[in-house]
């Protein structure tokens, strides 16, 4: 006998062990499907890529670096054994265009900005920062982004190691071309770094406007320069201001004509103002040295040793007065066989000359003692003159004019000549004798010689009125000196002018006197042109009163040629005594 109710109710246990096995098989499948999945990308070299199963159906997920790969993905997906349909839930990596990465230090801190190739080239990146800088704290701003140029791994690690070898920069590449600047951490590597830039990866470029500028030297404190001369060349050490300076530098001192070391090197931390002018200045003034040593020490300049030939250190110091503004000339110390100042000096005492300072060698002394006896003829010559190197330009013309009109002027005139010039200072007996004295000082003195001229016209003594009295005067003046005339002639030596003007104060004084100027000569020649002569000398002395403002009605010339002889004609110096000027009062 059939019963469909118990039938029925025996199917429903079998219903639930098909269902438990349906259920068992799905899961089992979906296990296969997966790991056949996950290994099918990862051997495609897609391990970014994730497959999620629903039955036979996968949902593929994860950030593709490329669209390719975004693609790729999906079709190894779709051609797994088994899987119905591949659903895309990827996204994919944003591209940068330019590619940028940018790596800003400030001592220890390396902030990185911009991006940068996810995976294996990041962590590239990270272990080079550690590398190039391990004590350095890092600050990862960095996006990953898809758009990098073959180089930029290269680039980056060589960017890198050279950041750190800065205090302070910036790291930037942009696409295939890389920028850096910042300040050298040491003086080795600023120039190290500038080799190495040329020597960029390949394909790779340096921005045009990095080197050499953008990568800034050290700072040095203080900043020194010196420029030493000695026997066997020029050295130069220190800090310049830039490879321009050094250059300039380096020219100047191989212009001394020694050998020149360079141990010179760029450095930040200069004072204010020309430094390069500051320093040029000191190297060539190393051409006035034998040796020696300029130096400058921030703006501090100074310079020591031995002076070539006739230098002082007073050249030395007149030359660094063109140091240029903010710089300051702190120490001069100049071994030199020239004397400064150089000082020479003639005071005019009664009755005498005195001599005094320096005189180059012993000719030029002798010589201006010479000319000291022709021009104070008469005079007690006191000689207090010192051997000495470093006279002035033309110094014995300077003293000879400078003695000759000397001569000229009362009791208490001075000449003083020093390397600043010749002072000439007293008073004339009268005026004419004044502007004579100041228009041949004028005229004669060394053209250049700067000359300063304090003249005045001496108050002229009391009149005499007995006659007596003035050919005493005369007679005295006459004994301590001589008129003397040039060979043959009736031109006035220049010797003469001294005793003439005492002469001249003398007639100037005997007011009510006249006076009779005899000249006189040797026995040698004709006589009658000895009178001539005689005659002519005479007028001319009276022509020299005349001038100084004494009437002409006064005075008579008078000639006697060789008739009237002091001495025997028979020697020179008889002969001498002979040729002769006399005054008779009327």
């Amino acid at each position: 006998m059939r019963q469909p109710q118990k039938w029925v109710l025996g199917l429903l246990p079998l219903a639930v062990l098909f269902l438990l096995a349906g259920f068992w098989k799905q899961g089992s499948v979906e296990a296969d499907l997966a790991a056949r999945g996950g290994a099918g990308l990862v051997g495609a070299g897609l391990p970014w890529a994730k497959v999620e199963l629903s039955g036979r159906d996968v949902r593929i997920v994860g950030e593709a670096p490329t669209p390719e790969a975004r693609a790729q993905a999906i079709a190894v997906s779709e051609g797994i054994f088994g899987v119905r349909r591949a659903n895309d839930a990827m996204t994919v990596l944003p591209e940068a265009k330019p590619f940028v990465f940018t790596a800003l230090r400030d001592g220890t801190k390396i902030t990185l900005t911009g991006s940068v190739p996810p995976g294996a080239t990041r962590a590239a990146v990270l272990e080079a920062i550690k590398a190039a800088a391990p004590t350095a704290s890092v600050v990862d701003n960095l996006k990953n982004a898809r758009g990098a140029s073959e180089q930029f791994g290269q680039l980056a690690a060589f960017g890198l190691a050279e950041l750190g070898k800065l205090s302070e920069g910036t790291l930037s590449i942009s696409d295939a071309t890389l920028s850096l600047s910042g300040r050298a951490a040491d003086f080795a590597g600023s120039a190290a770094l500038r080799t190495r830039l040329g020597a960029l990866p390949a394909g790779a470029r340096l921005n045009k406007g990095l080197a050499p500028g953008d990568i800034l030297p050290p700072v040095a404190k203080p900043f020194s320069f010196s420029a030493e001369r000695v026997a066997g060349g020029v050295t130069l050490s220190g800090f310049v201001v830039s490879e321009d300076a050094k250059a300039r530098l380096l020219a100047d001192a191989r212009a001394l004509g020694p050998p020149v070391r360079d141990s010179l090197q760029v450095a930040d931390g200069a004072p204010a103002g020309d430094w390069t002018m500051a320093a040029s200045l000191l190297v060539r003034e190393l051409a006035r040295l034998e040796s020696g040593k300029a130096a400058l020490m921030d703006e501090k300049a100074s310079i020591v040793g031995k002076g070539r030939d006739l230098v002082a250190e007073d050249d030395v110091r007149a030359d660094l007065k063109g140091l240029p503004a903010g710089y300051a000339l702190t120490q001069v110390a100049i071994e030199s066989r020239a004397v400064r100042p150089y000082l020479f000096s003639a005071t005019r005492g009664e009755g005498g000359l005195t001599l005094a300072g320096y005189v180059p060698d012993s000719k030029t002394k002798a010589e201006i003692l010479d000319t000291a006896r022709r021009y104070f003829e008469g005079d007690r010559i006191e000689d207090k003159l010192v051997e000495a190197l470093g006279a002035p330009k033309d110094f014995a013309l300077a003293i000879r004019v400078g003695l000759q009109e000397l001569s000229r002027l009362a009791t208490g005139a001075t000449l003083s000549l020093t390397d600043g010039g010749l002072t000439v200072k007293g008073l004339a007996l009268f005026d004419a004798a004044r502007e004579q004295v100041a228009t041949a000082l004028r005229r004669d003195l060394p053209a250049g010689l700067k000359t300063t001229l304090d003249l005045g016209t001496a108050p002229l003594p009391p009149p005499i009125t007995l006659s007596a009295e003035c050919q005493l005067l005369y007679r005295e003046l006459l004994q301590r000196g001589t008129v003397r005339f040039k060979s043959g002639s009736a031109d006035l030596s220049e010797e003469s002018r001294a005793i003439l003007d005492r002469l001249t104060v003398v007639t100037l004084r005997c007011v009510n006197a006249r006076i009779e100027i005899g000249g006189h000569t040797d026995s040698d020649g004709n006589a009658q042109a000895n009178a001539e002569l005689s005659r002519r000398r005479a007028e001319t002395v009276a022509i020299y009163f005349t001038q100084a403002g004494i009437p002409a009605a006064r005075l008579e010339a008078a000639g006697y040629g060789q008739t009237a002889p002091v001495a025997p004609n028979d020697t020179a110096e008889n002969k001498a005594k002979n040729r002769r000027i006399e005054f008779s009062v009327k």
